[in-house]
């Protein structure tokens, strides 16, 4: 934010409101990075939109909402300082602070929802024992029932001499 207000001051326009602007969209891919990492983190720790996940996307949202007060109360201070956060660039900033917010809010909502969520893992993938434990019962009883209609086989065929 620095460099924007610098180099808005040695073009000579510090005053306009694209000083304000520049400032918010720095502050919005700012919060875009930091929860875009955060929800890779939720996916990386989490497999399945359960109560876990959950659990860690509402704090990520009130994280967010706090760290969004903070990130608004130093740009109103360093404004203040030189004298352009007065009036209706005051309100026009809050109004346009409010919607990044809620922007990022959504994206939490979305990952939240399973709209940008990864997919989750099959149940094999997340329990491999299982899975081998449930394959060899399936070959044990494929294996029984083999042996015993090959049995049966034997003995029809046998009964009719065709052995």
């Amino acid at each position: 934010m620095g460099q924007i207000v610098a180099s808005q001051a040695g073009n000579g326009i510090l005053m306009s409101g694209d000083t304000i602007r520049q400032c918010l969209a720095e502050a919005e891919r700012c919060l875009e990075r930091g929860i875009t990492d955060c929800l890779k983190l939720v996916s990386n720790r989490t497999q399945h939109n359960g109560k876990h996940r959950q659990a860690m996307l509402s704090i990520l949202r009130d994280v967010t909402e706090h760290h969004a007060k903070h990130i608004a109360r130093i740009i109103e201070e360093r404004f203040e300082r030189i004298e352009v956060f007065q009036g209706s660039a005051k309100v026009a900033s809050d109004f346009e602070f409010h919607q990044i917010v809620e922007r990022r809010i959504d994206q939490i909502n979305a990952f939240s929802d399973g709209l940008t969520a990864p997919p989750d893992e099959h149940w094999t993938k997340r329990h491999p024992l299982v899975a081998g434990a449930a394959g060899a019962a399936v070959a044990i009883a494929v294996g029984a029932l083999l042996g015993f209609f090959g049995s049966i086989t034997d003995h029809l065929l046998s009964l009719f001499g065709l052995e």
